[in-house]
């Protein structure tokens, strides 16, 4: 008997055979496509989160320098003090922008919002902290009233950043890591 022209019933086992490879092989591919791609975001948003892990950290070193500077400009070494808060005004900058370009979790932009508003606050006090129009102990009370309170403000700010990335980046990579040990070892699911 003669199905569709093909001879021997191991003919017909041969080609269900080749269309079940034809159809694994299809398979497999889909699958490897998808683990790239799944892969491929993960490790962008993986990467996007440590950035401003990196950047908040960096941010929070800067201004810790620069709070140092003012402290020696208050205990009379100005000079030493002018230059360490002006280099580190402007590594705060340069963090400050890469953490406004790596913005991927949902309220990360108003934190950054009130980290910029509430710099510049502290650049207009330090730029306002004259010492020699000040009268002795006037700049310890100007330090700790105005610009100690902005940067506490900034500080915490910075760390509630790293924080909120640390938060997501961490489930993150967790789902990544048990989306590849499954898509690796089906026998897992």
């Amino acid at each position: 008997m003669k199905i569709l022209g093909i001879k021997t019933l191991g003919h017909k086992i041969l080609i269900v055979f080749a269309i079940f490879l034809l159809v694994t092989a299809t398979i497999l591919l889909l699958a490897i496509v998808n683990l790239r791609t799944l892969g491929r975001a993960s490790n962008s948003i993986l990467t996007e989160n440590y950035r401003s892990i990196l950047a908040a950290d960096s941010m929070l070193g800067s201004i810790e320098r620069q709070d140092s500077g003012i402290l020696l400009v208050v205990l009379g070494f100005q000079d030493e003090g002018i230059s360490q808060f002006i280099s580190h005004e402007s590594q705060f900058l340069q963090w400050l922008g890469m953490a406004k370009d790596s913005i991927t979790i949902v309220g990360e932009d108003k934190i950054l919002s009130q980290i910029e508003s509430e710099y510049s606050k502290y650049i207009r006090l330090f730029s306002e902290f004259k010492l020699e129009s000040m009268q002795k102990g006037e700049a310890g009370t100007f330090y700790h009233e105005q610009i100690l309170p902005c940067f506490n403000t900034i500080r915490d700010e910075l760390v509630r950043l790293r924080e909120i990335n640390q938060r997501t980046m961490e489930p993150a990579s967790s789902r990544a890591s048990t989306a590849w040990r499954q898509r690796s070892n089906p026998s897992m699911t």
